[in-house]
């Protein structure tokens, strides 16, 4: 198995994409990802948690905390009953879920280590890392940024409707992620999805290539301009990156110096300085818990 620390110096940079559930995150990182090359690496943190509840000793753990009620005819976990009991509010319900994320939080988390380890032998020039309780489990030190994938409320209902879920289960399963402000004021873009064009992938990928491009692992040129409007247009994106940068003497390679002219971020920052590096802090902004 293959530490975080150990990863640091070796591995390629990570996206995190946040959203809330039926925000379009999986589709928007999956299509920006698309015909790129050198390629992208696509982690879906949902479906890492699938194969880790398939994995013997997690069933064994799990069955033995809530019973054989949990299992399905061929006796694997059924993910439905599951999630009647660990999703909501209630007192009995909190606590199982506390107990479920004990179990496989931490297989979910070696596993998406492992695969971040092993991407740049594999050929990938970076990693989107798609999880939905990617803030709550504390994994966000495993990312170089946050996207914030935001989506109408009306769509994302239609869209998980289209699951079988009713208005209930969605606010159940909400109930136990951090509120979407939270999510959004942690990211250091927002990108818009309509549903109807592919203009949120596109804004996903020319976010990327920039952040490649800055990091130097990418031959792709820096976008003309990181300045970007607030809008709420499909694929348009507020860039508030970063969180902690250090200066360049380029003003195409300051991006969080175009940062404030956006309505949304230029108050929220301070700039701060040291014997070193010039730094940009952004002190109002509440940051996730570890």
């Amino acid at each position: 198995m293959t530490s975080q620390s150990a990863i640091e110096s070796i591995r390629v940079p990570v996206i995190g994409v946040l959203g809330g559930i039926g925000s379009g995150k999986s589709f928007v990182a999956r299509t920006a990802a698309e015909g790129v090359e050198p390629p992208w690496l696509v982690l879906d943190a949902d479906k890492v948690g699938h194969e880790v509840l398939r994995e013997p000793e997690i069933r064994s753990q799990l069955v033995e905390l809530f019973s054989n009620a949990i299992l399905d005819e061929a006796g694997e976990i059924d993910r439905k009953q599951l999630a009647k009991r660990v999703f909501g509010e209630d007192p009995a319900q909190r606590a199982a879920r506390r107990q479920l994320e004990q179990v496989v939080h931490p297989r979910i988390r070696q596993t998406l280590l492992d695969r971040i380890a092993s991407s740049r032998g594999d050929g990938y020039a970076a990693v989107l890392l798609d999880a939905s309780v990617l803030l709550e489990t504390g994994w966000q030190p495993l990312c170089d940024h946050l996207v914030f994938i935001e989506t109408d409320i009306a769509a994302r209902q239609e869209r998980v409707a289209g699951r079988g879920w009713s208005m209930e289960e969605l606010a159940r399963r909400e109930a136990s992620q951090w509120p979407l402000d939270k999510k959004r004021a942690c990211a250091a873009a927002v990108v818009f999805n309509d549903y109807v064009t592919d203009a949120a992938p596109q804004e996903l990928r020319r976010l990327i290539l920039g952040w490649l491009a800055d990091a130097g692992d990418s031959g792709n040129s820096v976008p003309e301009s990181s300045v970007v409007s607030p809008s709420e247009a499909p694929g348009s994106s507020v860039d508030d990156e970063p969180r902690l940068s250090t200066l360049s003497y380029h003003t195409r390679r300051v991006p969080w110096l175009s940062s404030l002219s956006s309505r949304r971020s230029w108050w929220l920052s301070a700039i701060r300085r040291f014997p070193g590096p010039l730094l940009f802090l952004p002190p109002f902004v509440r940051q996730p818990s570890p």
